[in-house]
């Protein structure tokens, strides 16, 4: 008899672990997905409808906690960037996408070879004009694309335009122990920012940008503002020379 009072219980409590199971599995298995889309104004062109479509082909009834950021980037067609991913429980994934706008230019052998504002590459091509609206892209002299693209960023925010505003990017790279990175800016407008060391990066070219708003016209069309980081290792200093 005490027997079977153990063997129903346990059979109870199987049924029971069972059916928590089950009702834990409908409950947090996916079944909705809200795609934020950033297009840069070409229009989405059904691409949200296509994502949405192709997670939830992919991970309907899935359990959420099975899918990860890595999985959905798999769901993202090409010229696309999945930028934002959470979950949202108990069944809802949320995540931002964004096209990847071409910006730089590297001159190669062949031509050109187009990377994203993120210095990722697109696509190879035998100008370095933007394929949306066929202005210069920005051309580019250096190895590591990611630090560009940053320094190209950091040069957004402090002087609100970039694409419209710099011809090219060059990057001068240590040769001692005892030299620094040289960002080169070349301006369409005929003047270069130059900014010596990675160190206070964003700091220095807010300088620049203070410098450049008191430069007359004319000064604008030549020299150079050379931004460093003082002596004593904190302050930050930007000063113009005009072309020799």
């Amino acid at each position: 008899m005490k027997y079977l009072r153990k063997i129903t219980v346990a059979v109870i409590a199987f049924i029971f672990f069972v059916a928590v199971s089950i009702g834990a599995g409908v409950m947090f298995a996916i079944r909705n997905v809200n795609v934020t889309y950033y297009d840069y104004g070409s229009g989405n062109d059904g691409t949200i409808s296509e994502i949405k479509k192709t997670v939830l082909d992919n991970f309907r009834g899935t359990l959420i906690a099975f899918v990860n950021e890595e999985d959905i980037k798999l769901c993202i067609p090409n010229g696309y960037v999945l930028t934002k991913f959470e979950k949202a429980y108990p069944c809802t994934l949320n995540f931002t996408v964004k096209e990847r706008v071409e910006v730089f230019a590297e001159n190669t052998a062949a031509g050109y070879d187009i990377y994203d504002e993120d210095g990722e590459f697109l696509r190879s091509s035998e100008s370095y004009f933007n394929g949306k609206d066929g202005a210069p892209n920005i051309i580019i002299e250096s190895d590591d694309k990611e630090a560009v693209a940053n320094a190209a960023a950091s040069f957004k925010r402090n002087f609100n335009s970039l694409r419209s505003s710099v011809e090219k990017i060059s990057v001068k790279y240590p040769q001692t122990s005892f030299d620094d990175h040289k960002y080169a800016f070349y301006l369409r407008c005929g003047l270069i920012i130059e900014v010596k060391g990675v160190e206070l990066f964003e700091e220095k070219l807010a300088r620049a940008a203070e410098v450049f708003a008191t430069l007359s016209g004319e000064q604008k069309l030549g020299g150079t503002i050379y931004c460093y980081t003082a002596i004593d290792g904190v302050s930050v200093r930007a000063t113009y020379e005009n072309a020799a």
